[in-house]
Formats: structure tokens, sequence, C-alpha cells
């Protein structure tokens, strides 16, 4: 519990002009944060577990330096990211499992935690720890949406839409979803179109829709060829499919230039 935490620090620590002092290792598995923490210039000389804590209010570990490895495995920050600006990281830090709060309804803790992501992602950049650098771009991006008026303004709506359509460039099966149900809401639409008195046979609809939305398939000439008099309301269906498709498309690249860390 909290209690025991503040034990642990009693017992471990040193104190000098430049903040606390840790010289051995030091285990906090499994305590409870229940108040806020200033770690502020703290050093930690050697491995520090902070795995599977739980920090219920403000951690703050701004101009802290982390020398050795550092776990924040299954850590639970339930209501505020940690602060790190101006902190130096292991390279040996692990985030596996930790669990993080969720984007604040008010605008004045969703910059702080603009902020604090900010500053998680540029440091796991530094130590080309690529997955989670994505990670906290995405919390970020979240936070953002926040700042930004969420569903009530042109910039909300479109932070909302990157989430929604490929998680910030971090998920392949989303903008493959989309786009496979953008191609059959193609299709659907076209079998309920009309070429010239009569309706469009299925295979050609289906084909029609497939080359709309994957321009750079060698079908799509002799489809159009062998159909005239579409109305404009195929046209016009298929012009939009063609839209969405490219946005869809550019995720899907976006997302696997991530996932396999291209430059």
């Amino acid at each position: 519990d909290g209690s025991q935490a503040y034990e642990i620090i009693a017992d471990h620590y040193e104190s000098d002009s430049k903040g606390f002092k840790f010289p051995s290792d030091i285990n906090f598995s499994g305590a409870t944060f229940s108040s806020d923490i200033d770690f502020r210039r703290a050093q930690f000389c050697n491995y520090v577990d902070f795995s599977s804590v739980t920090f219920s209010e403000t951690t703050d570990f701004s101009n802290a330096e982390f020398k050795r490895a550092t776990s924040f495995a299954n850590a639970n920050f339930k209501n505020h990211p940690p602060n790190f600006h101006e902190a130096n990281l292991h390279s040996d830090t692990d985030w596996v499992g930790a669990h993080w709060p969720k984007p604040p309804d008010d605008i004045h803790n969703a910059k702080a935690h603009v902020r604090y992501y900010q500053r998680l992602k540029q440091v796991m950049e530094t130590l080309k720890k690529h997955e989670d650098e994505l990670d906290f771009f995405a919390k970020e991006m979240a936070a953002q949406r926040v700042v930004d008026g969420g569903w009530r303004t042109p910039r909300g709506i479109l932070n909302g839409l990157y989430g929604i359509t490929s998680d910030y460039g971090r998920s392949v099966v989303q903008p493959v979803t989309m786009l496979g149900f953008t191609v059959f809401f193609c299709f659907i639409f076209l079998l309920a179109c009309d070429q010239g008195g009569s309706t469009i046979p299925e295979g050609k609809a289906f084909g029609l829709a497939l080359t709309s939305a994957v321009g750079f398939l060698p079908l799509k000439k002799e489809i159009f060829d062998s159909l005239t008099n579409l109305s404009a309301a195929a046209h016009g269906f298929m012009a939009a499919t063609a839209l969405l498709s490219f946005t869809f498309l550019f995720l899907i690249g976006l997302a696997i230039r991530n996932r396999f860390r291209m430059k």
C-alpha cells in the first residue's frame, strides 16, 4: 500500500542538494502510491522495479536519472501519465503491459497528457524503441482530440477518423477492413444501378467495384469497355469509392511502414 511504498523510499534514499539518490537496487513491485509522487531530480543508480505499481495521482520524474535497467511492466497509471521532462531513461526500460489512463474530459488535463506523452514519445525515439514510440504517439493523439474539441470541430473530427480507421497508423487490419467495406458497398450500389435499361451482371458489378477501389488492377480497361451507358449515379459512386480507397490504401502503406520500421 502507500505506507509500504514510502517506507521503501525511506530505507533506500540518500539526500543531497541535487535531490533524492538511490544508490542500490530498489523494488517497488506491487506497491500503491495513493497520492502525488515527486521524484524530481532523483538519481536511480541501480536497478529499479516499478512493475505492477499503482500510481493513483500525478507522478513527477522530471530531471530524474535512471542509470540502470528500469521496469514499469504492468504498472497502472490510473489518472495521469508520468512526467519525464528532461529525465534520462536507461535504454533497458520496460513498459510491457503498462496500463495508461483514458483521455480526460477537460481540456486542461488533456493538454498536460499531450505534453507528457510527447516527452515519452521523444524519449522512446531517442532510445530506438519504435513500438513504444508508436504507442505513446497514439496516446498523445487521443488526448489531443480532446484539446481539439472532439467531434465538434474539424480538427477533432479528422483526429477521430484517423484513430478509427488506422489506430493512428498502428493497425493494418482496420484500413483493410474499411477498404473491404468500401468495395462491398460499391458492389451493392452498382447492382441497383442500370446499364442502358438492364441491370449490371453481378460479376461485372464486382469487377467495377474492385477496380474502382484498386485502380492499378489490369482489369479496369476491359470492364469499362464492356459496359456502356452507365448511369451518372454509378459513375459518381465509383468516383467516391476511388477517393475513399486511396485514403485507405495510404493508411495501409503507413501501417506497414510503421510495422517494419521503414524510414
